[in-house]
């Protein structure tokens, strides 16, 4: 049965208000929730590097050829796990090893020498010595002889002086006096000898002292030389020892040896000094090396700021990231990136963590709202054309 349009109409116009405030109270609630999330809301901010890659603690360590020569034999696996000073490859050291010989040859006659002249300059001191008591008991015994001849010339010389007197008044003949004149001259000689000995000893002794010592001063001039000869072939020998220790390559870290120039072969192969050989990979903690873009990240890295690592050759759709942490944030530009190194804080036991992977690393530099992201990306983009207008070369 067909409704009037008077009714229709009074109808529309009871239902229309109803859904009407309906509508723009849902619309309202929902701006309000949008503008609370907006303004109040906290967002991270992450910064991704242009690249990451894992690497050990310390520093690898190239190994390069000291010397030029032929490689005789090489110990160098890849992968292999090496311990510092471990002998990895040698090159030919024939020539050297000869003069070694040669040197070490040349410094035991030497040595030979040095002992024989040694022990001439002790039996030298020794008879310099034993002559010189020798000739200094001679000049005792004599000194003694005459001191003795002294005292009886003195006595005769008193005696003869009283027989004079005792002759002048007739008490003692002439033939006494001149008996003990004669005694007293005699002593006198005696005297005379004896001090003509003890200045020959002397002199004797004077000139065999000289004659040792000249001796024995030219055997220490001869042991001086030798022995000046003996350090120039030490040294000599040390220099061909130390020569043929660059020879040998060896391992200057425990490690594992990451890199091998692929062309250093047995035999043939002349190494050039400098020439790359391997690289040793040190044992180790794990650390990530990131590269940032200055103008993103300066001033807004800092050290124990969180972050996740994503690899390249385990997808994290699959494997899933690993947390990492800044550990340290270069302050110089290098090749137009900022150097950013952090350490793993939590393994994925599903990633096999090893030297040289790579991948990036997201670290959250800030939490703020999306109003504060919006006016910020609106900031930036009314900065372009400035900034281009402003590199514009004046025509």
């Amino acid at each position: 049965m067909p409704t009037p349009f008077s009714s229709t109409t009074r109808s529309l116009a009871t239902d229309v208000p109803l859904l009407s405030w309906l509508g723009w109270s849902l619309s309202a609630l929902l701006l309000s929730i949008w503008l609370g999330w907006f303004f109040f809301a906290s967002v991270t901010v992450f910064e991704t590097s242009r690249e990451a890659r894992l690497e050990v603690q310390s520093a690898a360590h190239p190994l390069t050829a000291q010397v030029s020569g032929s490689v005789t034999s090489k110990a160098l696996v890849l992968g292999q796990e090496v311990s510092a000073g471990q002998l990895l490859l040698q090159l030919d050291d024939r020539t050297e090893q000869l003069k070694l010989t040669e040197e070490r040859a040349r410094n035991l006659g030497l040595s030979n020498q040095i002992n024989a002249l040694t022990r001439e300059i002790d039996a030298q001191k020794g008879t310099l010595t034993t002559g010189t008591q020798s000739n200094q008991s001679a000049i005792v015994t004599a000194k003694a002889r005459l001191r003795e001849a002294q005292h009886l010339a003195v006595v005769t010389k008193d005696k003869v002086r009283r027989l004079a007197g005792l002759r002048d008044q007739g008490y003692v003949t002439d033939a006494d006096w001149l008996k003990a004149n004669a005694e007293a001259n005699q002593l006198q000689a005696s005297v005379d000898a004896t001090s003509s000995e003890i200045r020959r000893l002397e002199w004797e002794a004077k000139n065999v002292t000289n004659r040792d010592g000249v001796k024995l001063e030219s055997l220490k001039k001869e042991l001086a030389k030798l022995q000046g000869q003996q350090e120039l072939s030490l040294t000599t020998i040390a220099r061909l020892e130390q020569s043929i220790e660059k020879h040998r390559i060896r391992s200057p870290i425990s490690g594992r040896i990451g890199e091998i120039a692929p062309e250093i072969q047995v035999g043939s192969f002349l190494l050039a000094e400098g020439q790359f050989i391997a690289r040793i990979v040190p044992l180790g903690d794990l650390k990530v090396s990131a590269r940032f873009q200055p103008s993103d990240t300066m001033g807004r890295l800092f050290a124990q700021q969180k972050a996740r690592l994503r690899l390249d050759a385990f997808p994290w759709t699959q494997y899933g990231s690993m947390d990492a942490l800044v550990s340290r944030v270069g302050e110089e530009i290098r090749d137009g990136f900022q150097q950013v190194d952090l350490l793993i804080v939590a393994d994925n036991p599903n990633i096999p963590l090893q030297h040289g992977l790579t991948g990036q690393v997201e670290v959250a530099v800030e939490t703020t709202s999306p109003a504060t992201l919006v006016l910020r990306a609106v900031g930036k983009l009314l900065a372009r054309p400035a900034a281009s207008k402003g590199s514009t070369p004046a025509s």
